[in-house]
């Protein structure tokens, strides 16, 4: 999507795509988790001092509770990536909704006090259900202006080569399941704070 349709939307609906453009602000954003590897990955965030955001999957919180209360604790952003992870486009809106619940449950079971406003839909696949779904449950959609594409980088280096040239306002997308990300990160944190970025939770 062209940055004048992400500006358009973004004015017209609850979809974010950017951050603040006039702060020297970085906002990166981990899908899918938790993961095994979350503690390492929050490690290494308070090791730099970055508050990040969270989007979590509720299919993976059994047995990890303990992961999602410390992702909560470390004062990180936590937001709505649904129960299943299927496509918003391949759902009928009963069913996304009833899935997007599912997570929204899932997440408080372990978090009574978690109060998020910030969802994402899987694999980005925005579809006018899941506006509806946004709306209905006065949600905002985060996206992202920058993609990690880190699910399928096979070293540090191409992910590197990816996110060296941000912006001020950018949202990045990575995974917090892949080794390869932290690593990635432990480069590019110091590397961006070199260049005056500071970074922010949405």
């Amino acid at each position: 999507m062209n940055a004048l349709c992400s500006s358009i939307l973004s004015t017209m609906m609850p979809i974010q795509f950017r951050g603040n453009p006039g702060r020297r602000q970085l906002y990166l954003t981990f899908d899918d988790g938790p993961s095994p590897n979350t503690p390492k990955l929050l490690d290494m965030l308070e090791r730099h001092g970055v508050k990040a955001t969270f989007f979590i999957l509720g299919k993976r919180i059994v047995d990890r509770e303990s992961i999602l209360t410390a992702i909560f604790m470390a004062g990180h952003r936590i937001g709505n990536h649904s129960f299943s992870h299927a496509s918003a486009r391949t759902l009928s809106y009963s069913a996304l909704l009833d899935d997007m619940d599912r997570c929204a449950q899932e997440i408080r079971r372990v978090l009574p006090q978690w109060d998020s406003v910030i969802c994402r839909p899987p694999y980005g696949d925005l579809s006018v259900g899941f506006i509806r779904y946004a709306v209905a449950r006065e949600q905002r959609i985060v996206m992202w202006s920058k993609d990690a594409v880190d699910y399928r980088a096979p070293t540090t280096d191409a992910i590197d080569a990816r996110l060296r040239d941000v912006h001020d306002g950018d949202i990045i997308l990575f995974h917090d399941e892949f080794l390869v990300t932290q690593q990635a990160l432990e480069q590019l944190i110091p590397y961006w704070k070199g260049k005056g970025h500071e970074f922010a939770a949405l």
